[in-house]
């Protein structure tokens, strides 16, 4: 997987306790299988242990040529065209 992690210059996300993040999954070295930018807030252990936080992502399986080389105006934007239109990433 190639992940890229997105803050402000000041690291205003990590300040606060929350991640952005653009993936690449891949199948084999010329395959990508799935792309995904996420969200995460208030990362924490609970008291038995556990890594818990609050996500949201949104995912491409099956990305074409131009989804895969826009993902990075995808995460920084917050709009795709992964489903034919123009939407929020956030939905």
């Amino acid at each position: 997987m190639d992940d890229v992690y997105y803050d402000t210059a000041d690291y205003k996300l990590l300040d606060n306790d929350m991640a952005l993040r653009a993936r690449a999954r891949w199948d084999s070295p010329t395959e990508i299988r799935r792309l995904l930018v996420g969200a995460k807030f208030g990362s924490g252990i609970d008291e038995w242990g556990l890594k818990r936080a609050a996500k949201i992502d949104v995912r491409n399986d099956g990305a074409s040529a131009e989804d895969i080389a826009g993902l990075d105006n995808a995460t920084r934007s917050g709009f795709h065209n992964w489903d034919g239109s123009r939407s929020r990433s956030s939905r």
